[in-house]
């Protein structure tokens, strides 16, 4: 009877601990962080597609022409600071909130997406030229793209 008292209650301890690391390894509470923020813009005539990605280490961009074979890509590194800077001013809330724009390539335009990644969500939002929120993120991640 003891052994089987001692047993159970080395059961109950083990699930007990396990229960509290779950817990404690799982936090919903936690804030939404940025991981990395991209600008696609794509269509026109010759089928343009070109991307610019920032993330906490680098900046990545190509581009491409389906005319055309050949397919620019280059990437540089940014410093710590610069990645702060580029996040600290963008408000996510207020980011999906933002109304999108009407698509311009049916007058033979080029579409342009920014898309956020997040630890918690991927948030996009295309075409928005006339929301100061959108246009201040495009203007940032191409001051990048021109360094």
């Amino acid at each position: 009877m003891n052994k089987l008292i001692a047993v159970s209650l080395l059961v109950f301890i083990g699930c007990h601990k396990k229960e509290n690391n779950k817990l404690n390894q799982h936090n919903p509470a936690q804030s939404e962080e940025i991981r990395s923020l991209e600008v696609i813009n794509f269509g026109g005539k010759f089928g343009v597609y070109s991307r610019i990605s920032i993330n906490h280490d680098s900046v990545h961009y190509s581009h491409k022409i389906n005319t055309e074979p050949h397919k620019m890509e280059f990437s540089q590194k940014i410093k710590a600071e610069d990645w702060k800077n580029i996040i600290n001013k963008i408000d996510l809330n207020a980011f999906r909130n933002v109304t999108e724009g009407k698509s311009l390539q049916p007058m033979d335009g080029i579409d342009t997406k920014i898309m956020i990644i997040s630890n918690k969500d991927t948030l996009s939002k295309i075409n928005a030229y006339d929301n100061p929120i959108w246009k201040s993120i495009l203007e940032n991640v191409h001051q990048y793209h021109q360094e």
